[in-house]
């Protein structure tokens, strides 16, 4: 599982490694089925302050289409945090998905008495 960061320039530059590690972090269960995950940093309106802070996540699965997540918040960790947790979720959904069609989760299971 690949992970590449872009982080917006005017961000600190501590926020790189911590996206990176905390990404890996939290994917990491899933490297069989990732590819690669591309994290997004920005700070849309600069020092104005507000619900500027936007982390977009793309994660590229093998044979299943990708899941993207888009998080604002007033805080990078915040927005960081909550954009990996959706996008968590999302992966081991797809990946559920997945499973199901492959395996026929669809068929009954003989009644035991």
């Amino acid at each position: 599982m690949r992970v590449l960061c872009d982080i917006d320039k005017t961000l600190p530059t501590l926020v790189r490694p911590v996206a990176e590690q905390k990404t890996a972090s939290k994917l990491d269960r899933f490297a069989e089925s990732v590819e690669e995950v591309h994290v997004m940093v920005k700070d849309l309106n600069g020092p104005k302050g507000g619900i500027d802070t936007e982390c977009q996540i793309r994660v590229r699965l093998r044979n299943m289409p990708p899941v993207i997540v888009q998080q604002r918040s007033e805080s990078i960790g915040k927005a960081l945090y909550n954009a990996l947790e959706r996008a968590s979720r999302n992966v081991a959904r797809s990946i559920e998905k997945q499973t199901q069609r492959l395996h026929g989760a669809n068929r009954r299971l003989p009644r035991t008495a």
